[in-house]
């Protein structure tokens, strides 16, 4: 079954999909493959679901944030800027919203400075299922609503 598994997966990496939700469980060379590809497959994370579902949190009490840390593969594409989207399923069994899964990541992580977040959440519209119009508009508002904000001379660059 195992060897099913790790076949599929890499069946899926060949076939190049669009977007790769959770990938959780790549091996180091599958990982190496994602990231020597000269067109990265996007990777959507999930990472409530994900500490939930693999008990990251168990020796924790339930602790999200020190789960969050046992993640693994989540520091690595943080660290290498791979291409990945923080997205959550299950809103309402796991009692997150979009907001509170980037919340997580800051203090898991301790990512300080606010264009870390603001930059993954900016390419990720690029990793939507939507026409290219769409995206155009929404990274548009997107970068109207955040010129607003205090580091807004950050964004005049991106």
């Amino acid at each position: 079954m195992v060897n099913s598994a790790f076949q599929d997966t890499s069946d899926i990496i060949a076939f190049k999909p669009d977007r790769i939700g959770h990938a959780l469980l790549l091996t180091d060379a599958m990982y190496d493959e994602l990231e020597s590809s000269t067109e990265k497959i996007p990777i959507e994370s999930c990472p409530t679901s994900n500490v939930m579902t693999l008990e990251l949190a168990t020796h924790y009490e339930g602790d999200l944030v020190h789960g969050l840390r046992r993640h693994p593969r989540l520091k690595k594409w943080l660290d290498s800027d791979y291409p990945i989207s923080i997205s959550t399923d299950d809103p309402g069994i796991f009692n997150t919203n979009s907001t509170i899964e980037l919340v997580l990541l800051v203090k898991a992580f301790q990512m300080e400075a606010p264009w870390q977040i603001l930059s993954m959440v900016m390419n990720s519209i690029g990793h939507t299922f939507e026409s290219n119009d769409f995206k155009v508009k929404l990274q548009e508002a997107m970068m109207n609503h955040i010129q607003k904000m205090s580091f807004a001379p950050f964004w005049k660059s991106f």
